[in-house]
């Protein structure tokens, strides 16, 4: 397990790129976040058509959605009671309360599947299988 780098701010921008790991200032509450569209865009640059990728549209809940997908995929519940989703628009915004294994573990599959074009896609697959596709 990686270990967090927390700034003064309580952000983590680095471990975890594109996402960020948030730690709550006034509580033991820890955040994933996703709202890096130009990394993205740019980087899937030649698979992107009118904002999806294969079909599967990239905005906030379906980043989530991608999430979902790769929790499961490395054998991780993503419906656990430790999880709790809260994306919409263009951000991807999921909350794990005091949990910071979970909220480490989590971020470590959506960056590393996020970086990944065959994680990805293998994700897309996954996410509109299961139901988690944002429609």
């Amino acid at each position: 397990m990686t270990t967090p780098q927390f700034g003064s701010d309580g952000r983590d921008r680095t471990t975890y790129v594109p996402f960020e790991l948030l730690r709550a200032q006034d509580a033991p509450n820890y955040f994933l976040q996703y709202n890096d569209w130009d990394w993205l865009f740019t980087t899937y640059q030649a698979d992107l058509l009118e904002g999806a990728i294969n079909g599967y549209y990239v905005n906030g809940p379906g980043i989530e959605g991608l999430v979902k997908a790769a929790l499961l995929e490395n054998g991780i519940d993503p419906d656990s009671s430790e999880i709790f989703y809260n994306s919409e628009g263009d951000c991807c915004h999921i909350e794990f309360g005091s949990r910071l294994d979970t909220a480490v573990r989590t971020a470590e599959v959506a960056a590393a599947m996020i970086k990944d074009r065959e994680k990805l896609l293998a994700a897309i697959v996954v996410a509109r299988d299961q139901g988690f596709e944002d429609s």
